[in-house]
C-alpha cells in the first residue's frame, strides 16, 4: 500500500498528477485514482487505499469544496489525523477544514523550493514518520518538471478547445475538429510556435486563468472560442489573447452555413496568422490547408475516430477502426482517415495484438501510402508512412519521409516522438533522447507523452543504463496505466539491472494481458535492431519467455 494518498477533484488532475511526482522523488509510494483496476469496485477500492496510506493529501479548488467523494476522504483523513491540506484555487474550504492550517499552492508551477510546497513536504514527512528512501539512488526516475518553459523566440500560441453552445454534447466532434483543423493550420506557419492539440485539449472542460496557461505551456497568446450549431446553420466566436497580461488582441465572429465550415476555419486562421505577425504571406496560409473530404460525413467518422486512434490502447483502436471504416465507405479517397487507419493496423502489429503481425503490417503499409499518394504535403500523412516504413524496417525511406514532415511542420510533436523512435531502433539512443524532449516540449501536457518517456526508457536501455530505463518505463505506467504492452519492456529491463523479484512482478503482468508471447512474436513486433533484440529477449527469457 502507498505512502500517500491524494485526494482531488478531476479539474484538477494535472495540479494532482504534479503533486505525486513531486513527492514520489522525494522517496513516497503515491496513489491516485487512476490507478483504479478494471476488476475492483470503485468504493471498495478507494476506501482500502485510504485505510492503508500514512498521509492524505487533499488538493482543495472550487469544485473539490462541492465533491462529496473529497469531503468525505478529507473527514475520514482528519478523524485519522493524518490530514495534509493544500490549495489551488481561491475557492473557501468547508468546515471544519477551514480551522486546519492549508498550504496554498495557486501560484504553484512545480517549483520545490516554493515555499508553501515546502510547508507540504514538511508536513507529509511528519504524518508519514520516520524518512523516505532516497528514489534517485535506489531507483532513479525523471524528475518532475520544476520551471515553467522558456518563451520561445517567435510568435507562440496554444488553440485550447472551443466551447459546445449547441446545447447537445453529441455535437462536441464538431469544435473539436474546428480546433484540430486550425491548430494543424498555424502549426505548418513555420514562423510560429505552437502547441500541439493534445497538451491544450488538456484544458477541455477547465476554467483557468490565461496567465497560468501562458505559463504553463511557454506561450505568449492563447486562442479561445465557442462554437454554436443550429441546424444547417453554424456560428463561431474567436478571441486572440495575449497571455501575459490578460489583454485581448483579436476578437472575430463567423456566421455561415455547415457546408462552409472549411472556408470559416481557412478564415480565421489568416486573422489568427495576421493578428499575431502581419507580415505574414498569404501564401504560407495556402500551404497550411489539408485536402478536405468532399462528404462532410466522412469529415465526421474521421474526427470521431481521432481520440481513439491516439489511446493506443487494443479496444480503442478497434473501435477506431470501425469509425474510419465508415468514413472510407462514404468517401475513399480521403487522406486523412486512410491515414488514420493505417496507424491502427500498425498498432495492432507492433503492440502484439495482432496474430500475424506482417499482415498487419502489410495493411498499414497499403493504407499509408494511398493516402500519400493523395495528400503528399501533409505532415501528419508523411509522418504515419515513416512509421509504417519504421516498422517495416525499411529505416532510410522513413527517415526522409519523417524529416519532411518537420520540415513542413517543424511543431508537429508526434513527428519528432516518431524520428526518436527511428533512431532508436537504429542505435542512436542519444539523439534519439534529443528527439523525444524536443517532441515534449512541443506538447507538455500531451496524453500521448507516455510514449516519450517509453521512448526515452528504451534509448537508456540500449545505452545499457538499465536503472534509468526503468524509471523511465514506470513514468510511462503512472501516466497511462492502461498500456501493458509496456510490461514487455519493463520486466526486461528489471532483469538487466538485477532487480529480479520486481522483473518476475512484471513478467506475471505482462503474462496477464499477453498469454502466448514467445520470444519468435517479440521479435516480429519489435524493431530495434538484432544486436539490442537479443539482450531483450536474453533478459525476458531469463523469466521463462518461451521460444
Amino acid at each position: 500500500m502507498s505512502d500517500v494518498f491524494i485526494s482531488y477533484a478531476r479539474s484538477t488532475e494535472q495540479q494532482a498528477r504534479a503533486v505525486g511526482e513531486a513527492l514520489r522523488a522525494l522517496g513516497y509510494s503515491v496513489w491516485r485514482d487512476d490507478e483504479l483496476p478494471t476488476h475492483r469496485t470503485y468504493s471498495d477500492v478507494i476506501e482500502e487505499q485510504l485505510d492503508c496510506a500514512k498521509a492524505v493529501v487533499v488538493i482543495w479548488s472550487s469544485e473539490a469544496v462541492k465533491s462529496q467523494w473529497v469531503r468525505s476522504e478529507a473527514d475520514r483523513a482528519r478523524a485519522d489525523d493524518k490530514l495534509v491540506q493544500l490549495a489551488v484555487d481561491a475557492a473557501r474550504l468547508p468546515m471544519p477544514f477551514d480551522q486546519i492550517q492549508c498550504a496554498d499552492l495557486s501560484d504553484w508551477s512545480g517549483e520545490l523550493d516554493h515555499p508553501a510546497w515546502c510547508k507540504v513536504v514538511a508536513s507529509v514527512a511528519v504524518v508519514v514518520g520516520g524518512t523516505p528512501a532516497p528514489a534517485e539512488a535506489a531507483h532513479p526516475r525523471p524528475p518532475p518538471a520544476s520551471t515553467p518553459p522558456a518563451l520561445p523566440d517567435k510568435p507562440s500560441i496554444a488553440v485550447l478547445p472551443f466551447r459546445n453552445l449547441s446545447g447537445d454534447p453529441a455535437q462536441e466532434y464538431i469544435s473539436d475538429g474546428i480546433v484540430e483543423s486550425i491548430t494543424a493550420a498555424l502549426s505548418r506557419i513555420r514562423s510560429f510556435f505552437v502547441i500541439a492539440r493534445n497538451s491544450a485539449f488538456a484544458y477541455k472542460g477547465q476554467s483557468v486563468n490565461v496567465r497560468d496557461i501562458g505559463r504553463q505551456l511557454g506561450v505568449a497568446y492563447v486562442l479561445e472560442g465557442s462554437v454554436q450549431k443550429a441546424g444547417p446553420r453554424i456560428r463561431i466566436g474567436v478571441q486572440l489573447v495575449e497571455t501575459e497580461g490578460g489583454a485581448n488582441v483579436w476578437t472575430g465572429r463567423h456566421d455561415g452555413m455547415l457546408d462552409d465550415l472549411f472556408d470559416l476555419e481557412d478564415r480565421i486562421t489568416e486573422q489568427v496568422a495576421g493578428a499575431l505577425q502581419p507580415s505574414i504571406r498569404i501564401a504560407e496560409i495556402e500551404r497550411s490547408r489539408r485536402k478536405r473530404p468532399q462528404d462532410l460525413g466522412a469529415y465526421d467518422y474521421a474526427m470521431r475516430a481521432m481520440p481513439h486512434v491516439w489511446a493506443l490502447e487494443e479496444a480503442e483502436s478497434a473501435r477506431a477502426l470501425e469509425l474510419l471504416d465508415k468514413a472510407l465507405e462514404i468517401e475513399p479517397d480521403y487522406p486523412l482517415a486512410l491515414s488514420l487507419a493505417a496507424w491502427c493496423h500498425a498498432q495492432r502489429s507492433v503492440y502484439n495484438w495482432a496474430a500475424d503481425p506482417q499482415e498487419s503490417q502489410a495493411q498499414a503499409l497499403v493504407l499509408a501510402e494511398q493516402a500519400a499518394q493523395l495528400s503528399g504535403d501533409d505532415p501528419l500523412i508523411l509522418s504515419v508512412l515513416g512509421a509504417v516504413h519504421t516498422f517495416a524496417r525499411n529505416y532510410g525511406t522513413a527517415r526522409i519521409l519523417l524529416e519532411r514532415a518537420v520540415a513542413i511542420d517543424p511543431n508537429a510533436a508526434w513527428a519528432w516522438q516518431r524520428l526518436g523512435y527511428l533512431d532508436a531502433y537504429s542505435d542512436r539512443p542519444t539523439e534519439a533522447i534529443e528527439k523525444f524532449e524536443r517532441a515534449l516540449r512541443l506538447s507538455p501536457l500531451d496524453p500521448m507523452n507516455f510514449n516519450n518517456y517509453v521512448g526515452i526508457g528504451s534509448s537508456h536501455e540500449i545505452l545499457g543504463e538499465y536503472d534509468q530505463a526503468i524509471a523511465y518505463y514506470r513514468r510511462g505506467l503512472e501516466e497511462r496505466p492502461h498500456a501493458n504492452w509496456l510490461y514487455r519492456h519493463l520486466a526486461g529491463a528489471l532483469v538487466g539491472a538485477g532487480r529480479l523479484d520486481e522483473a518476475r512482478q512484471a513478467y506475471a503482468q505482462m503474462l496477464r494481458h499477453y498469454p502466448d508471447l514467445t520470444a519468435s512474436k517479440f521479435r516480429q513486433a519489435m524493431v530495434f535492431s538484432p544486436a539490442t533484440l537479443d539482450r531483450m529477449i536474453a533478459n525476458l527469457q531469463t523469466l521463462g519467455l518461451p521460444d
